[in-house]
């Protein structure tokens, strides 16, 4: 709901998926979200097949966090408990990060799958284009540009 004002960047800061990084356009520091969109489009219209926010990465940070409170010894059974929850947390956030480029392949995937739109071809913003997605599409008979 729109309240008449933008957010602060403390509130930025708690919105879902939201990452901090250099707003290249305002040349500042902002909080931005990556969003991987799918919509059929023609000269008359629009419409929304798919969105799916890019969950943030702080795989780095958990690391660094399990390399800083790691002990030679564990005296307490319930300190082994808690530190092998620690370490099963950093692997569930490992295998659970997707890239852009992936969560493009699941959501072609699934596209080709219903067989809504058999004449449709793909277009995409730079950088999601792989090798992977490429083959794809062409294995559907389709083509695809950037």
């Amino acid at each position: 709901m729109w309240t008449g004002r933008f957010p602060t960047i403390l509130e930025r800061e708690k919105i879902y998926g939201a990452k901090n990084g250099y707003d290249y356009v305002n040349r500042c520091q902002s909080c931005y979200q990556t969003v991987v969109t799918a919509v059929v489009a023609n000269p008359h219209r629009v419409d929304g097949l798919a969105v799916e926010v890019q969950q943030p990465n702080y795989q780095k940070e958990e690391l660094a966090y399990l390399t800083m409170t790691r002990r030679e010894s564990y005296a307490e059974m319930e300190q082994v408990y808690e530190r092998l929850l620690e370490l099963l947390h950093y692997h569930q956030h490992q295998l659970g990060y997707r890239k852009r480029t992936e969560m493009a392949v699941e959501i072609v995937r699934q596209i080709e799958a219903e067989g809504h739109y058999p004449q449709a071809d793909y277009a995409f913003d730079q950088g999601v284009l792989t090798h992977p997605l490429t083959q794809l599409i062409e294995s559907s008979g389709k083509h695809a540009c950037q």
